[in-house]
């Protein structure tokens, strides 16, 4: 609950910044690209300049979210299916939050994987989703219960 709390706060705190952004002119989710084979599956958006971002997983529901305040999705395919790999589909959504516009970009998986979501280094107007499957705990086999021996024979008087 506290995780959730704090996720809000800071959701919020990207929003209230990223505010005089909106008086002028909305970004634009361009593109979409979404590859789920491979050595490395991975979620491309690109947008028309860079742009605060927030990500979350939900890990329950096998999803990895970006919310990209003061971005509008042009023309994008939706849904991108995939369907292979670790990724199912990505879905764009649009929506409104405390008054200011919202472009909810959603990675639906198709099992556990870690989610690593950044701005490209490179080129800022690109954020990058890049998924490995997920560690596995190692498996340890229960302690084997031993078969009962007899009880020595009772001594006679």
């Amino acid at each position: 609950m506290i995780a959730r709390s704090l996720l809000a706060a800071a959701f919020f705190a990207v929003l209230a910044a990223a505010s005089p952004l909106f008086a002028d002119q909305l970004a634009l989710l361009r593109e979409v690209r979404a590859t789920g084979g491979g050595g490395e599956p991975r979620v491309e958006l690109i947008v028309d300049r860079p742009v605060p971002f927030v990500t979350y997983t939900m890990p329950e529901l096998r999803r990895a979210v970006i919310d990209l305040p003061g971005v509008e999705p042009a023309e994008v395919k939706n849904p991108i299916p995939v369907g292979s790999g670790m990724i199912d589909k990505v879905t764009i959504q649009k929506k409104r939050v405390n008054d200011v516009p919202l472009t909810r970009v959603i990675i639906h998986l198709q099992r556990d994987a870690e989610v690593s979501i950044a701005a490209d280094a490179a080129d800022g107007r690109k954020i990058v989703a890049l998924l490995r499957a997920a560690r596995q705990a190692p498996v340890t086999a229960p302690p084997t219960a031993k078969a009962p021996q007899p009880l020595p024979p009772a001594p006679h008087p």
